[in-house]
């Protein structure tokens, strides 16, 4: 009932609007002093008024971020090194891994296994000063050089 209603009272208002416009553009004034012709009648088209449409707003939202509180670091992997010193070397060897002193004598080796990586200290004798490295897992070996001892590293 409401709808038909609602629908009359938009077509009166839409054969209201056509008599308006109508009498806007001077034909009626044309047919009523007939003898009259100071202008030519203007013919316009009728304005077409459309149904309009009630669009909702948009809501935007923010998502929510919960921030917790970070999770300790898991241990390193751990490490399995070698360490060599060979026999032709004739030598007893120090050195320090990660504060920790050793000694390894000629012909001996030493394996250990570490949580993560380790430093390892060794004096390069003859005035070349302290070589440091970052041991990985592998084999290291002492070798003498021109420049003092070195280290040589196999995975």
């Amino acid at each position: 009932m409401k709808t038909a209603n609602l629908c009359r009272l938009a077509c009166g208002v839409a054969a209201a609007m056509v008599v308006v416009l109508w009498c806007s553009t001077g034909a009626a004034q044309h047919l009523l002093h007939p003898g009259h012709h100071h202008h030519p009648a203007v013919v316009r088209p009728p304005v077409v008024i459309r149904p309009y449409s009630v669009v909702q707003p948009a809501i935007y939202t923010q998502p929510v971020v919960v921030y917790s509180t970070p999770s300790v670091n898991p241990l390193p992997a751990p490490i399995s090194v070698t360490i060599v010193n060979p026999l032709s070397t004739g030598a007893t060897l120090n050195y320090t891994i990660s504060g920790t002193r050793y000694t390894l004598a000629a012909g001996n080796q030493q394996a250990m296994t570490f949580g993560g990586p380790r430093t390892l200290e060794f004096d390069r004798g003859g005035g070349y000063g302290i070589a440091r490295t970052t041991l990985r897992s592998g084999l290291y070996t002492f070798v003498a050089t021109d420049r003092g001892w070195t280290l040589r590293w196999q995975p």
